[in-house]
């Protein structure tokens, strides 16, 4: 037995979302001249860290994080650079049916939260709005139209750890469990390949978490029979419910 949501999308108009579009006031503007112009480090602090950027050939966006820039203006400064659409999830009223619509799993692997609907499509919040790669996994994994805004990353690890954090299973006296939970590996091409068998839903849970993140870090995962399959076609581990006897 699977379980589905199916929420009825709620437009999120008129919610804080800021669009940046391309040829905006500051798109392609330099980071050390937004970061300037939005008064959040002097001018010479500025300056040290594109040399520091120049002489150690490392990005000026970490360089600026190690001097203090907080990170949500970071990241709100680069998605006005880039003309990529920004969302701040500290004040967006998450939608917790969109949530519903992309497995844990799939969330924690990709990064990626859906927060909210716009007409037909589904805004998820990504580190990089501009990931056409990251774009096309996440609507074959919800099979309808979507819409990627940029995010702080750790503010969405955050939203993740919350938001699908189950709630405490009610004690059940001698109700011991028969039902088997199948830890699956669905696959782009629609393929769904049975893992393992388990009778407890906690573990299989937590097995199944364990496999995305690993596969995340491995950019691929064995599916037996020597069958390796990449990253770019796994959609999520999940679970499925299977009656006993």
């Amino acid at each position: 037995m699977t379980t589905d949501f199916e929420p009825t999308p709620t437009p999120s108009a008129g919610l804080p979302i800021e669009e940046n579009a391309p040829g905006g006031p500051l798109h392609n503007v330099p980071l050390g001249t937004l970061v300037l112009q939005a008064g959040l480090m002097p001018l010479e602090e500025i300056d040290r860290a594109l040399n520091d950027a120049v002489t150690h050939g490392r990005r000026l966006g970490d360089l600026l994080l190690e001097r203090g820039l907080e990170e949500r203006d970071l990241v709100r400064l680069l998605a006005a650079q880039q003309a990529e659409p920004f969302v701040d999830l500290s004040s967006f009223p998450i939608d917790r049916g969109a949530v519903q619509l992309l497995p844990e799993t799939a969330a924690t692997t990709y990064c990626a939260l859906p927060i909210g609907f716009s007409g037909e499509a589904v805004l998820i919040a990504v580190p990089a709005a501009d990931n056409a790669v990251q774009a096309e996994r996440l609507e074959t994994a919800l099979d309808r139209p979507i819409r990627l805004l940029t995010a702080v990353r750790s503010e969405i690890k955050a939203a993740i750890e919350r938001l699908y954090a189950a709630p405490a299973a009610p004690h059940v006296v001698d109700e011991p469990e028969s039902n088997e939970f199948i830890v699956v590996l669905d696959l782009s091409s629609g393929e769904r390949i049975e893992l393992l068998a388990l009778t407890d839903r906690a573990a299989a849970e937590a097995v199944a978490s364990s496999l995305a993140h690993e596969a995340a870090e491995r950019g691929s995962w064995p599916a037996g029979r020597g069958r390796l399959v990449p990253n770019a076609e796994i959609v999520a581990f999940g679970l499925i419910e299977r009656e006993s006897g």
